[in-house]
């Protein structure tokens, strides 16, 4: 596997970061929802390449010490070869650098492999955002989790 980690803090990836986010979510961001973002200060995006293919993402919000995924993507071609793993490695150590020394996420009651993947990554359930996500017809809770970085 030959991957390369690249970061972004302006605007010039919100296009890569909504296609790459199409790929992975039925409720699509658009790349004025990533641009937006971007503009902001402290918001960081990180690019996975897998054999020179962009194949996961995720969106960074730091405020000082603290820090938020924001939105987390493997596309389904490139699933069940860790990149998800080695992506929060990466992204977590480089936020560390910023200075950031706790992590904070929300994820859906009902995605069991995300749930498994900050697990590994040793984030801890620390609250519950109920009736939070809209999936369907239905309403599920959020799981907030958090992890220390040291």
């Amino acid at each position: 596997m030959i991957y390369s980690n690249v970061y972004f803090d302006t605007p010039a990836a919100a296009k890569l970061l909504s296609q790459l986010h199409s790929l992975c979510f039925s409720k699509a961001w658009s790349e004025k929802d990533f641009s937006d973002l971007l503009v902001l200060s402290g918001t960081t995006a990180q690019v996975i390449d897998l054999n020179e293919t962009p194949s996961a993402f995720c969106l960074y919000q730091r405020a000082r010490e603290d820090a938020e995924i924001l939105t987390l993507g493997v596309i389904p071609a490139a699933r069940g070869q860790a990149l998800g793993q080695l992506m929060l490695s990466h992204g977590i150590g480089h936020l560390k650098t910023a200075g950031v020394t706790r992590v904070f996420l929300e994820v859906s009651e009902t995605n069991a492999s995300a749930r498994k993947l900050y697990k590994n990554s040793e984030f801890l359930e620390v609250g519950i955002r109920k009736n939070y996500y809209k999936e369907g017809d239905n309403r599920t809770h959020a799981i907030v989790m958090e992890k220390k970085v040291t």
